[in-house]
């Protein structure tokens, strides 16, 4: 237990530093870069938006899970790690939306092109706004439970969340430090979600 409580806490930290370095030296750069080089792009913004389809199906299978559970009757395989997936994906998002978003309310990307705000408006109620990113949450919580469930997929669910990350940069959706904070929820959830499932 204590080695589990080690890690956790070390990778907090280290998403803290990474975080702190990235806002104050490399989101607005980057931004920057990906506005003036890539700008406004549809074909980006696609994938993006299928990455929702994960709420429906998980929610579905969260729902099977709890309806086979109460007539105790056994879950296939592919529908077990769904519904810890979905238990996953849920929980972060709630966790994002309802508590982080609201205290940390940050500015995004497009409030920095087009009003010169950057920062955070600490505890400014906001669920709409920036960090950390709600996308990241549901593909990386999503990933996770799939990465130590089925971990013959790995290199799949790497490539993915790395294209998927950069692609919420690129098409001005997020600074990279919202994605980095996404990534560490959603991965914490996923993998207590695993260590917590029946």
């Amino acid at each position: 237990m204590k080695t589990i409580l080690h890690r956790w806490l070390l990778a907090f930290l280290a998403t803290v530093a990474a975080c702190l370095f990235l806002i104050t030296a490399v989101d607005r750069p980057a931004a920057r870069f990906f506005g003036r080089h890539i700008g406004h792009s549809v074909l980006l913004e696609i994938p993006l938006h299928l990455i929702l389809i994960v709420l429906p199906v998980t929610a579905f299978c969260l729902l099977w899970c709890g309806v086979n559970i109460l007539r105790k009757r056994p879950l296939p395989g592919s529908v077990r790690m769904l519904g810890i997936a979905g238990f996953a994906v849920f929980l972060s998002l709630g966790l994002t939306e309802l508590l982080l978003k609201p205290f940390f309310s940050r500015y995004d990307v497009n409030d920095y092109f087009w009003s010169g705000h950057y920062g955070f408006r600490w505890l400014g109620g906001a669920i709409t706004s920036s960090f950390p990113s709600g996308h990241t949450v549901i593909l990386t919580s999503f990933l996770a439970v799939l990465w130590l469930i089925c971990p013959k997929g790995r290199p799949v669910y790497g490539v993915l969340a790395a294209l998927v990350m950069l692609d919420l940069s690129a098409a001005g959706w997020h600074f990279i430090s919202d994605v980095v904070a996404g990534s560490f929820v959603g991965v914490a959830v996923g993998v207590t979600s695993v260590m917590n499932s029946p």
